[in-house]
């Protein structure tokens, strides 16, 4: 069982379906082209310094169970990303790839979150680039084969929780917000990736002038942009029917209830509704707005909360006859989810790559995004906020008013896109069949 831990165990079974894989690429842009040699060598050393990413899935009886994988990780030399979990990948749930300075790290999300396969990363760069340069780095915060495995690394992130709190302090409510894509007149649905680079330093002065946080100053910048499209002259408070505009702020629970050094997938949702006319409404104010609500939803007692109904999912769970139907709970609930909010915002934090930078030249994560949502990834390295956006549907409405807004307000930027969003597909319990 996945973490000794049966609510994430059921995660990993059922969070993936033909609809939705769950899944992210962790992409390290290089000041040159990829070593292959050295790429291989410094997976080697990766992987068994994190032997609890090398897994596969067995069957078990009736039910299934996570098992070390002793096959060696896929590296594939291509940008085309392979479908995790099955005989194209080894049966790993991550894999490698390289083209031209970029190196994928593909990620089934219920394995683990872009917190747990930060540590990876930098432990990766640092095989590769003594590989490389014959030099080692210096080693910072970076697990090398010298550290052993801490406990804390595999370990049940829930363990040490005992007391529950009753009831929240945060009055949640159900949210049936504007859905980007509903405005979408081009024909079918794309997958599409803009890349955006803001230097870090002219980013931080514009938030702290600004009142905000990361987080909710991107909600705020891409809330006020989505407002330009959708609100008109003569109504100019119109946000679809009165649906808010609301931004899904991805926040790592490990962090508040004190597991970081766990590798587990803890990631959960704050909602951010934003309404009346927001093209008219400050930076200022929305960044108030934004912070008051996260500060709420983020609280101890309120993620605690959120934990508690965990037990009664998998005893909802236990009683289904078949994975169908598990599927098909976690598909609804997904969509319930994601019916919640109009765009996604996931910033782990900054990170120290300093004694890596010598190679680096960026590193973006990418997520799925559904058809009707954006998925906004921020990670800062080597000086900027690197930005990338994913959409599934076809205008660009959205983004070249959120791009005339950072001008606007005189933020220096650079841009690549639309490309075409690469995204593995994964498959859990179907390879039995």
């Amino acid at each position: 069982m996945l973490l000794n831990n049966e609510f994430l165990h059921y995660s990993f079974l059922y969070s993936t379906n033909t609809a939705f894989d769950n899944v992210f690429r962790f992409i390290i842009r290089l000041k040159k082209a990829v070593d292959p040699d050295a790429l291989t060598k410094a997976s080697e050393a990766a992987f068994k310094r994190y032997p609890y990413f090398r897994i596969r899935l067995v069957r078990e009886g009736s039910g299934y169970d996570v098992v070390f994988n002793d096959r060696p990780v896929k590296i594939t030399p291509s940008r085309k990303p392979p479908v995790l979990g099955t005989e194209e990948a080894n049966y790993h749930y991550v894999s490698l790839g390289y083209s031209g300075c970029e190196i994928y790290i593909d990620v089934y999300h219920s394995l683990t979150d872009a917190s747990g396969i930060t540590p990876f990363a930098k432990t990766l760069l640092y095989y590769y680039h003594l590989e490389t340069t014959g030099r080692c780095p210096e080693k910072n915060d970076i697990k090398t084969l010298s550290d052993p495995l801490s406990p804390e690394e595999a370990a049940d992130p829930t363990a040490n929780i005992h007391d529950y709190p009753e009831e929240p302090d945060y009055k949640y409510h159900e949210i049936r917000a504007f859905n980007l894509g509903e405005h979408d007149l081009s024909a079918g649905n794309e997958r599409r990736v803009f890349f955006l680079r803001i230097p870090e330093e002219a980013f931080m002065s514009y938030i702290r002038s600004r009142g905000g946080s990361v987080n909710t100053t991107i909600a705020s910048l891409f809330s006020k942009a989505v407002g330009s499209v959708i609100e008109t002259d003569s109504d100019p408070a119109l946000t679809a029917e009165g649906r808010p505009v609301v931004a899904g702020i991805a926040m790592s629970t490990k962090r508040i209830i004190g597991a970081e050094q766990s590798y587990a997938n803890m990631v959960a949702l704050a909602n951010i509704e934003f309404d009346g006319c927001l093209t008219r409404r400050s930076m200022e104010e929305l960044n108030a707005e934004g912070r008051r609500q996260l500060e709420e939803q983020t609280k101890k007692q309120n993620i605690l909360y959120s934990l508690k109904s965990r037990p009664n999912l998998v005893a909802y769970l236990n009683s289904l006859p078949d994975d169908d139907s598990r599927k098909d709970v976690y598909y609804r609930m997904i969509l319930r989810m994601k019916a919640r909010d109009s765009f996604f915002v996931s910033y782990l934090g900054k990170q120290d790559w300093s004694s890596l930078e010598e190679d680096i030249d960026s590193i973006f994560v990418l997520s799925e995004a559904d058809n009707h949502s954006m998925e906004i990834n921020l990670y800062a390295v080597s000086g900027n906020f690197c930005i990338a956006m994913a959409q599934n549907f076809g205008m660009t409405d959205y983004m070249d008013s959120f791009l005339s807004l950072l001008s606007a307000e005189g933020l220096p930027f650079t841009v690549e896109g639309p490309e075409e969003l690469l995204l593995p597909s994964v498959r859990t319990t179907e390879i039995f069949r």
